[in-house]
């Protein structure tokens, strides 16, 4: 048992309520695990396959979050508020990511695990030689509508994707101040926006114990 599941039994059991802290955005660590699945994948690319396709699951605390936080790492995705029409949506390819990065990934399932309650989503990497082959495939089956596709969803009017040749290094100064952000500036002109400011969502989860009569 982990320390975290530990922490969260002892708050609980003292009648606390427990606080699981977490952000969507970049991970690092689930880069690493990419990067792991990468040489997995490779090492055993003479065997006989048709896709290549990484999976991920999250089960105990927060797993919303550390789903988004997965999504966000594979995507390089971040979420982008349009400051005049006061929608939200995500911006696919924002920062450097490991769909990019690692071409041979095909797709991703990506799950959760609450109680007995299992979902799954297959997320499509249309940087894949084999997109358009997969999007045909019986293999999509039994996903139904639990699909990610990001190409379809900007066609749709409801993401964005910057251009493949704008750079997503950002200095410092537009790390911090969205106005001299080049890629932000970019968005704007390719979708014709005049106000869009990108923000990782903070994602906590609060437990507390109920006697339920």
């Amino acid at each position: 048992m982990n320390l975290l599941i530990k922490g969260k039994e002892k708050k609980l059991s003292n009648g606390d309520v427990f606080c699981a802290e977490g952000s969507a955005g970049f991970d690092d660590k689930i880069s690493g695990i990419s990067n792991t699945a990468k040489k997995q994948l490779r090492s055993s690319s003479d065997k006989k396959h048709d896709f290549k396709i990484i999976s991920f699951c999250a089960v105990e605390s927060n797993v919303g979050q550390k789903y988004q936080s997965f999504r966000d790492t594979i995507y390089g995705s971040t979420s982008i508020f349009d400051g005049v029409t006061k929608e939200v949506k995500t911006c696919y390819f924002y920062r450097n990511s490991s769909f990019y990065r690692h071409q041979l990934f095909d797709a991703a399932i990506i799950s959760t695990l609450r109680g007995d309650q299992f979902k799954a989503t297959l997320c499509l990497n249309p940087y894949s030689p084999k997109y358009e082959d997969l999007k045909k495939s019986v293999f999509m089956t039994p996903f139904n509508e639990a699909v990610e596709d990001p190409v379809e969803l900007e066609k749709q009017g409801l993401a964005f994707i910057p251009n493949d040749d704008i750079d997503r290094k950002l200095n410092p100064l537009e790390e911090i101040n969205y106005g001299c952000n080049h890629i932000i500036q970019h968005l704007c002109e390719k979708y014709n926006k005049t106000i869009l400011v990108p923000c990782d969502f903070k994602m906590p989860e609060f437990s507390m114990l109920c006697n339920i009569e």
